[in-house]
């Protein structure tokens, strides 16, 4: 277990600039109470450090340092950033990230993917680390409602004028629905579920605890569902980390009627709606259906000996 009472405290002072996947409890929950490292800058800007949270695993005695599962975003962050001046935001990148470089303890594979604010990352690439980049698609929900609705694609507004009979979208905190259709969107990529059903129920009861989770589902009567979405959000963004449909919700725009509705109950309270989106280009395509616009954010990775070699 790791002492990270100084990155809980940062964390605490700071509360409202943490993205959700920074935070203490995010990373207790899918990584387990202090399995996580919290690397804290000695150097500062403004007299604030900038911070850096680590999950290693190891297997055949080779360590890794990677995100775990459903974590979207990681890498070094300060907070506050997004307020910055650029010249200001590249100042405080070039004067506290390679501290928190230096503290990466020793790894044979280390990869992060940052979070979308940080643009710049040249100390990575100056300490040997290769930068990639990758995107992810964004509504803006401090327009209108209507401008949201305008943007979409015109068969996503087809879906949407069409009414599934007896069939309604409701809150629920009963994820033995949701897990099933989970699955069903593995199974049809012919991949196994990255992580178990206890797995995610710990993750959203901690969620719950801390207000910052909703399961919508799109059910008809003795509840029957045809598909779930589970978003997780902090104070600015919403992240969009799993869906669920069945076969008959596919055919139906089940998955558009679900967005709408997460769009409408959020826009008046969060500034931007992350879909979180894969490189597939299926879901490229959807992503796009729905207005999301294209954001590119750094992936960050480095590796050693035999696991370069063997390109793994």
């Amino acid at each position: 277990m790791f002492n990270n009472l100084r990155y809980r405290e940062y964390c605490e002072a700071y509360a409202s600039d943490i993205p959700l996947f920074h935070q203490p409890w995010w990373l207790d929950a899918v990584a387990g109470r202090d399995q996580w490292n919290g690397l804290v800058s000695g150097a500062t800007f403004a007299s604030k450090p900038s911070i850096l949270p680590i999950y290693s695993t190891s297997k055949w005695f080779l360590s890794k340092i990677h995100k775990p599962a459903l974590t979207t975003y990681q890498g070094p962050i300060w907070a506050g950033y997004g307020m910055l001046h650029p010249l200001e935001q590249m100042r405080v990148v070039s004067k506290t990230w390679p501290d928190l470089i230096k503290q990466i303890p020793p790894t044979t594979s280390f990869r992060h993917t940052i979070f979308p604010d940080f643009q710049y990352a040249y100390p990575f690439h100056e300490a040997g680390f290769e930068l990639g980049i990758r995107y992810t698609y964004t509504i803006d929900l401090n327009q209108p409602i209507e401008s949201i609705f305008k943007n979409f694609r015109r068969d996503v507004k087809r879906k949407l004028n069409k009414t599934i009979d007896n069939y309604q979208i409701v809150e629920s905190s009963d994820l033995s629905l949701f897990f099933p259709l989970l699955n069903n969107v593995y199974q049809r990529q012919n991949q196994p579920t990255p992580f178990s059903y206890a797995f995610l129920e710990h993750l959203f009861l901690s969620a719950h605890e801390q207000a910052q989770v909703k399961l919508f589902l799109l059910q008809g009567s003795a509840r029957h569902t045809l598909g779930g979405v589970l978003l997780f959000y902090d104070h600015q963004r919403v992240y969009l980390l799993a869906s669920g449909l069945n076969e008959y919700g596919r055919k139906t725009g089940t998955f558009q009627q679900l967005i709408w509705h997460t769009l409408q109950y959020f826009s008046t309270s969060k500034q931007v709606f992350d879909f979180c989106g894969s490189m597939m280009g299926n879901v490229v395509d959807s992503n796009q259906s729905m207005g999301g616009l294209a954001h590119a954010y750094l992936e960050v990775s480095k590796r050693k000996g035999m696991v370069k070699l063997l390109g793994v």
